[in-house]
């Protein structure tokens, strides 16, 4: 949970007014990044900070001390670029991604989805040749989304597992499809096939027998 907030803390802004909401060392008031995100972001010793930006700010403006004028300058923020603070108004979190300023989900989920990664496998998945149900347990195959021994246990699930195949090792995904001796047997008669002796470790190395191959080929 405390990730997933850091994650969503990127995609905020704040507008400084009288500073009291905005912590100096951990909030990104300055730049895209905080000041203990610039500095040594994993000490221990940032918990006992506590300074709010308000102790810099005054009725004229900011005011800060020689030694945190140098340390920012050095952080490369400058004070003139800054925004000016208003000591009379309190400090406000916008979203970056609306144009209110509001948190929305949709907006969320636009925001850190990834549009431009894909699978080396969707393309097969999405082929008007493959069957619709075939495509999806494939999909859950390819995304490890079965209910194999090791998922099971990690829910603490307990049993005594092993591979239905060999029946000598564990169940997990990596097992079954490519480390199993069964089916390793299997994959060295498929790239047999095409005359390839590539070993198949991961999925996109299996994705690989089909490449640069006739489109009948890759078809099936």
């Amino acid at each position: 949970m405390k990730k997933a907030l850091k994650k969503f803390e990127e995609h905020y802004i704040w507008v400084i007014r009288n500073g009291k909401k905005i912590h100096l060392w951990k909030d990104r008031w300055a730049r895209e990044n905080s000041i203990r995100e610039q500095l040594q972001p994993h000490n221990t010793l940032w918990r006992k900070l506590k300074d709010t930006l308000d102790k810099h700010i005054c009725d004229t403006g900011w005011t800060f001390s020689n030694s945190m004028q140098q340390l920012i300058t050095r952080l490369g923020i400058r004070i003139e670029e800054l925004q000016e603070p208003l000591t009379h108004q309190q400090d406000k979190k916008l979203w970056k991604h609306t144009t209110s300023g509001q948190f929305t989900v949709k907006s969320a989920c636009e925001a850190i989805r990834d549009r431009n990664v894909e699978p080396p496998w969707h393309k097969f998945l999405r082929s008007a040749k493959v069957h619709p149900r075939t495509s999806s347990i494939g999909w859950k195959i390819l995304q490890k989304g079965l209910y194999m021994d090791d998922v099971l246990t990690s829910k603490k699930v307990a049993l005594a597992s092993w591979c239905y195949f060999c029946k000598k090792e564990a169940e997990s995904f990596d097992h079954l499809f490519f480390n199993c001796s069964l089916t390793k047997r299997f994959w060295q008669l498929v790239t047999s096939w095409f005359c390839d002796n590539k070993e198949i470790k991961k999925v996109s190395d299996m994705m690989g027998v089909c490449k640069d191959r006739c489109t009948l080929v890759r078809d099936l």
